[in-house]
């Protein structure tokens, strides 16, 4: 069974686990306000489930909503594995 992350978090956030602020988004435009609302510098990271997407770029730190725009823009549609990226998770 593939589990990607943010399905994981919410599991164990069910536990009492916290986890750090995120949506889900797939769009570029939706990176940027996602980014804007978390403030602060945030990761977009690629949803798919495989492992390795930090060695395969799929994890970007990104100063400002400008930035994770431009990181989802980047990675949307892209391959990790034998998997495209549909989604992103930005998270701060």
């Amino acid at each position: 069974m593939f589990v990607e992350e943010h399905d994981a978090k919410q599991l164990i956030a069910t536990g009492g686990v916290p986890i750090p602020d995120g949506q889900v988004v797939a769009t570029p435009d939706a990176a940027y306000g996602a980014a804007s609302e978390i403030g602060g510098p945030v990761m977009v990271k690629a949803q798919v489930p495989t492992g390795k997407r930090g060695k395969g770029g799929g994890i970007v730190k990104c100063d400002d909503p400008t930035d994770a725009r431009e990181a989802a823009q980047r990675l949307l549609g892209s391959q990790l594995g034998d998997f495209t990226v549909e989604r992103v998770l930005v998270e701060g």
